[in-house]
């Protein structure tokens, strides 16, 4: 490679040469000592000229660590153009992934990407675009990163090791719309995702023999996700989605979100003994969802796709219509000693197993923890950041009312399909659970009101961080409201007289006693009065978790021990007030089963950090 100019040449007034650094297409680069004694870079300008030097004189102000400054643009007594820079020590960053052919580790990715993100923001912010990023351009200077090549014009290579040709950037890392003619911040940023999965991989999503070739890659092909760590696919796809519409929008997303995932992908193999600073690889258990995060961060759900799931939404209707036709025929074939030991045992299988906490009270290998900070030991399994219905997150109002109004409907048919489900298959039996289409339509209305009542508050209270008697207090006066709708829905349908309402038994509290309490709950047809509805629903809504039931956090879309379990406790409630018990077991059961299906649902996997931020300026 020979230069245009030797040692202790003096080309330009003021600079002496000390030695040659680099020669290129666009010119040459140059270490020189200025008489005062400052270490400088010269570079000469060999072709663009005026295309550069008018990107250089954009940028001859701009000061940021970050940054290599631009200290002056001169011209020599043979009228060739200089640009003299910052001189920067240490090795460039590919140099480091020349040495490191598999990838960096996690923490040094962390430190190269902490300082491209923070000279692209500055650079960003002052609507300037760099157009060229790519390892060679990024240098390290005494453990500070810095970004070179700001302002210059770009030139693209027939791959990585050959000769530079014509053109606006550099081909392994040149973003699609650049061959659109089209430029903006949204370059930068996807040039510095194939950085990152070059530093997390060693290799570059897209490669081959020609240019051409790279790019007809870069406009057409989808990344191989297999060749991306799993933790990090999620982030490094939409960093480097074709349109730039769906592309991360801000450099701070791309750096929050992997900082996020670098701190689980690390907590994970702590726990699993493989902690070697790379990237998990997909032997991990790296279920949760990039942006996971513990309580107190803003978090957004994406509600309609996530509702679907990945099972078929048939599958789980199915599921639920079945459990609620067959549970209270076996709940009225199997006697309440049974149903209470079975109840107790559960019960004291789950204290035992939340009993299992670490003595320290920190995280042991192999467990999970939960929003409230609660330790559970799970051996076998890694250590992951779960996010639970109690977890603080940022909800657009818009959204919920849209979730509101489409929980609403969904309700209204799945009350309506239970309803018609159990009339349907009971209507030839002797012992019908309803005994009529009137019976249906008092089923079908007042489990979608009730429904109501749990759905439309837990839409406006998730995600607000509020307690638990701040929201059983809520459903307990919406409860009260709901049970008098149905009473005056049992009186305009005149059913009063029908067996569904007829009560057995006295109940324990007392109210069933003109003489001994003035809160009569059943009537002297032993039919519950508007006392009994108020009273059954108040404690039905306000003693039952139903949030968690609703919440679009919870762990499934369809939990059936939830809906089990609601049974059983409408069952007992019916027998405390007293109310009819096939009425309440029912209503409990279907209740839980609507609630489940008509309430929003995210999947572990696509609950994503969205920080609120300001919109950035426009790139000219």
């Amino acid at each position: 490679m020979k230069f245009s100019f030797t040692s202790d040449s003096r080309p330009l007034d003021g600079y002496t040469i000390r030695r040659p650094i680099h020669r290129g297409g666009f010119g040459e680069v140059y270490y020189a000592i200025s008489d005062g004694g400052k270490e400088v870079a010269l570079k000469l300008l060999h072709t663009n000229r005026d295309v550069e030097l008018r990107g250089v004189s954009q940028c001859l102000n701009l000061k940021h660590p970050n940054l290599i400054t631009i200290f002056d643009v001169r011209r020599d007594a043979e009228g060739d153009q200089w640009v003299v820079m910052e001189y920067v020590r240490g090795d460039t960053l590919a140099d480091r992934l020349e040495h490191n052919p598999n990838g960096l580790s996690l923490s040094e990715t962390a430190e190269w990407l902490d300082g491209i993100a923070g000279g692209l923001e500055y650079l960003h912010q002052r609507g300037v675009v760099h157009r060229d990023l790519k390892p060679a351009n990024i240098f390290r200077d005494n453990g500070v990163v810095k970004i070179g090549d700001i302002g210059l014009s770009k030139l693209i290579s027939e791959s990585r090791q050959s000769v530079q040709t014509q053109s606006v950037g550099t081909v392994h890392y040149m973003a699609p719309e650049v061959a659109r003619g089209r430029y903006g911040r949204h370059v930068d940023i996807y040039s510095l995702g194939v950085m990152l999965c070059e530093m997390l991989t060693g290799k570059v999503p897209f490669d081959g023999e020609t240019t051409a070739e790279i790019l007809m890659k870069h406009l057409t092909d989808e990344p191989n996700p297999a060749a991306i760590p799993m933790q990090f696919r999620k982030l490094l796809m939409q960093a480097l989605a074709k349109d730039q519409t769906q592309r991360t929008s801000a450099v701070a997303d791309l750096r929050n979100g992997f900082h996020i995932l670098s701190q689980q992908s690390t907590g994970e193999s702590r726990a699993t003994g493989t902690d070697d600073g790379r990237p998990a690889t997909d032997s991990v258990d790296s279920r949760a969802a990039p942006g996971t995060v513990r309580t107190g961060q803003f978090v957004s759900t994406r509600w309609l796709p996530a509702w679907l799931g990945n099972r078929p939404l048939w599958q789980t209707v199915c599921l639920g219509l079945v459990l609620v036709w067959l549970m209270p025929s076996l709940l009225r074939m199997i006697s309440w000693q049974i149903l209470v030991l079975c109840g107790a045992t559960w019960g004291l299988w789950l204290f035992f197993r939340n009993q299992k906490v670490s003595p320290a009270g920190d995280m042991a290998a192999g467990s999970t923890a939960d929003s409230r900070g609660t330790n559970r030991l799970r051996p076998g399994r890694p250590r992951r950041i779960r996010m639970t219905t109690d977890t603080v997150r940022r909800i657009p109002l818009r959204q919920r009312s849209q979730q509101t109004l489409l929980s609403s409907m969904l309700a209204m048919v799945f009350s309506a399909g239970v309803a018609a489900l159990l009339y349907l298959l009971s209507a030839e039996s002797a012992e019908s659970l309803i005994p009529g289409v009137a019976e249906a339509c008092f089923l079908a209305v007042s489990v979608w009101l009730l429904s109501l009542s749990v759905l439309i508050p837990v839409r406006f209270m998730e995600g607000r961080g509020l307690s638990r008697m701040s929201r059983r207090l809520v459903t307990c006066l919406t409860g009260i409201v709901t049970g008098a709708a149905t009473f005056w829905l049992v009186e305009f349908l005149l059913l009063s007289d029908s067996s569904l309402f007829q009560t057995s038994g006295t109940g324990w509290l007392g109210w069933t006693d003109p003489e001994a309490s003035r809160l009569l709950v059943v009537s002297e047809n032993q039919t519950p009065t508007l006392a009994g509805f108020l009273v059954f629903s108040c404690a039905l809504l306000g003693l039952r978790s139903w949030w968690k039931q609703a919440d679009s956090f919870r762990r499934t879309r369809l939990r059936i021990s939830s809906a089990l379990l609601s049974s059983l406790f409408g069952w007992i409630l019916s027998v405390i007030v007293p109310f009819p018990a096939t009425l309440g077991t029912v209503i409990a059961l279907s209740l839980s089963v609507v609630i489940q299906l008509g309430s929003s649902w995210t999947p572990p996997e696509q609950r994503i950090l969205e920080p609120q931020r300001n919109p950035p300026p426009e790139i000219v």
